[in-house]
């Protein structure tokens, strides 16, 4: 019996003994959640900021800076060249072909702009003409392409203006500022 009775004050002291508690789990818990976290920060940090940082760079570098070149002044004149139509490629050769009809204007930078460019207006509408023929309509029905078309009308226009003028006129200004549509229209036939 006595055996039975330090057995049992062997037990209940060891219940009542405060148990000392490992620092192991609390450690292992932070090092499994801090360090991971730390890591991928420094990661993100010192990885992947300075390539994305780069792109962003080369990205702004290489894309060319886009300037606002019209200047609205009181010397300008707007010149609307006649109606003209053109046929659209149709998606399949079978089909009838639709056909674009447009108006273009030409914003010019003085009179003697508008005077050259009435003297030569069959050039003129020839160049406008030749860039819109034989389109597909899903082109013609994209802004973006309708944009590229006038700025396109605009370029070639400045320099058939410097090839009719010469170049030895550089007291006055012979020039397009703009082109816009006045009309696009695709019908189908």
């Amino acid at each position: 019996m006595a055996d039975k009775d330090t057995q049992k004050d062997e037990a209940t002291q060891e219940q009542q003994a405060p148990k000392k508690k490992s620092l192991l789990m609390p450690v292992l818990f932070v090092v499994a959640l801090v360090v991971p976290a730390l890591a991928g920060l420094a990661v993100f940090r010192f990885v992947i900021l300075p390539r994305v940082a780069d792109e962003t760079a080369e990205t702004v570098s290489s894309e060319p800076v886009v300037e606002d070149t019209t200047e609205y002044t009181p010397e300008m004149q707007i010149l609307e060249l006649p109606e003209a139509q053109a046929t659209v490629t149709p998606p399949n050769f079978d089909a009838a072909s639709p056909l674009l009809m447009y108006q273009v204007a030409l914003t010019c930078a003085n009179a003697e702009t508008v005077s050259v460019i009435e003297s030569y207006k069959p050039m003129f509408i020839a160049l406008v003409a030749k860039l819109h023929r034989n389109r597909t309509r899903a082109e013609l029905s994209d802004p973006f392409v309708q944009e590229t078309i006038l700025k396109q009308v605009r370029e070639e226009a400045n320099a058939l203006l410097q090839k009719l003028a010469g170049k030895g006129n550089n007291k006055i200004q012979i020039r397009v500022i703009e082109a816009v549509y006045v009309k696009f229209t695709i019908v189908d036939m």
